[in-house]
C-alpha cells in the first residue's frame, strides 16, 4: 500500500503547497561512500520532484523540502485543513475516553487555558497522541509525548496495547542537549566515526554503512561503544609490570605503576594522607595507581572540615591562634 500511495500523496502535498526540492538538469555534486560524485541530470527530468538517499532504502527515493520537510509539510497539511472548513480545538488535553465497556463514544478533555471540562460525543474515536519518549531522560520528542494516549486506552480496562517494546531510537540525537541530527546527513555523505576518528559502521555493515536503518545503526553504535569501554577497562586493569603486582603476590618485585615493595604495597597496609593507594593493582580499576585524596583542614575550634583554607571559622575561639578556615557549609 505504501509504494503504491506514496506517490499520490505527494503530489497531493504538492498541490497543497508543499515546495519540494525539485531537479535540476546538468552536473552537481553528491557524496557517496565518503566520496565525491559528479551526477548529470538529463534535461527531461528537470523540475520533477527530487529524491535523495536515504537510511534503510536501496534507492533513492526520499523526497525533501531542503532541510525542512518536516516543517513544510506540517504547515500545508494545517492550512488545508482551515480551508476545509475542519474545526481544530487547540490547547485541549484528553483525560479520559467515554465508553461502556464495549464501546467509545468520546472523551473528557480539559482546556489548558481555562481549566474547564468538556464532554466530546463522538461516533468514531482515534487516538493519535504520538509516542511516549519523554520517559526517557534525554529524548528529542515534544514535551507532550508522553505516552497519554496509550494509557487513556490502557485505562478502560477493555483495550489491550501491543508491541509496547518497539521504541523508534534515531542513530544521531545530541546527548545531553536532545537535539536531532537529520537523517539526511547521512543521505548526503555523513559519516559516523568514533572518539578516534574511526569509522566504525563499515566494520558492522558492510553494504549499507551509515545508510542503514536507523534500529540497526543505533544498535550498531551502542554495540561499538560497549567494545570500546570493555577495551578501556582491560587496558586500565593489566599493571604495567611484566610479572604480577607486588600488591598481590608474595615476591620482591616492585610494582611497575605504584613503585611499592611487596611489604608496603599490600592489603593491610592503610595509605597516608596524599600517598598512593595500597589497593591490589589486580582488581578491575587498576587501584594501585589511584591517589587517596588529602584530608580536608579542620578547624581546631569546632572539629567540622573547612571548605577551603582561607578565612576564618565563625566558631566562638578563647585566641587568635585557633582561628582556623571556616566551617564546611552546604552548597
Amino acid at each position: 500500500m505504501f509504494v503504491n500511495t506514496a506517490p499520490k500523496a505527494v503530489r497531493e502535498l504538492a498541490a497543497w503547497g508543499v515546495p519540494w526540492s525539485r531537479v535540476r538538469q546538468g552536473d552537481r555534486e553528491v557524496i557517496i561512500n565518503g566520496q565525491k560524485v559528479t551526477i548529470t541530470e538529463r534535461a527531461e527530468a528537470h523540475g520533477l520532484v527530487a529524491q535523495r538517499d536515504f537510511g534503510g532504502t536501496k534507492k533513492w527515493r526520499t523526497c525533501y523540502v531542503s532541510d525542512g520537510t518536516g516543517h513544510a509539510m506540517l504547515f500545508a497539511v494545517g492550512d488545508q485543513a482551515i480551508a476545509q472548513g475542519v474545526p481544530v480545538h487547540e490547547r485541549k488535553e484528553a483525560l479520559a475516553l467515554i465508553h461502556d465497556g464495549s464501546r467509545c463514544y468520546g472523551a473528557v478533555v480539559r482546556d489548558l487555558i481555562t481549566g474547564e471540562l468538556t464532554a466530546y460525543v463522538a461516533k468514531a474515536t482515534a487516538i493519535a497522541t504520538g509516542g511516549a519518549g519523554r520517559v526517557y531522560r534525554v529524548t528529542t520528542n515534544a514535551v507532550i509525548c508522553e505516552g497519554i494516549g496509550a494509557a487513556l486506552a490502557l485505562e478502560t480496562g477493555v483495550a489491550a496495547l501491543g508491541n509496547m517494546e518497539a521504541v523508534q531510537f534515531h542513530p544521531t540525537g545530541i546527548f545531553p542537549a536532545g537535539i536531532l541530527v537529520t537523517e539526511g546527513c547521512r543521505g548526503d555523505g555523513g559519516l559516523l566515526r568514533d572518539g578516534a576518528g574511526h569509522r566504525f559502521m563499515p566494520d558492522y555493515e558492510p553494504e549499507k554503512k551509515e545508510l542503514a536503518s536507523r534500529d540497526v545503526v543505533s544498535r550498531r553504535m551502542e554495540e561499538h561503544i560497549r567494545k570500546a569501554t570493555r577495551r578501556s577497562r582491560a587496558s586500565a586493569s593489566t599493571c604495567g609490570s611484566t610479572s604480577r603486582c607486588s600488591a598481590a603476590s608474595t615476591s620482591s618485585t616492585t610494582c611497575a605503576r605504584s613503585r611499592r615493595s611487596a611489604s608496603t604495597s599490600s592489603a593491610s597496609t592503610r595509605p597516608r594522607s596524599g600517598s598512593r593507594c595500597a589497593r591490589p593493582s589486580t582488581t578491575r580499576w587498576a587501584g594501585c595507581a589511584r591517589r587517596t585524596p588529602a584530608r580536608a583542614p579542620r578547624c581546631a575550634a569546632c572539629s567540622r572540615p573547612a571548605r577551603r583554607p582561607a578565612g576564618t571559622c565563625t566558631a566562638s575561639t578563647g585566641s587568635a591562634a585557633t582561628r582556623w578556615p571556616r566551617p564546611w557549609s552546604p552548597g
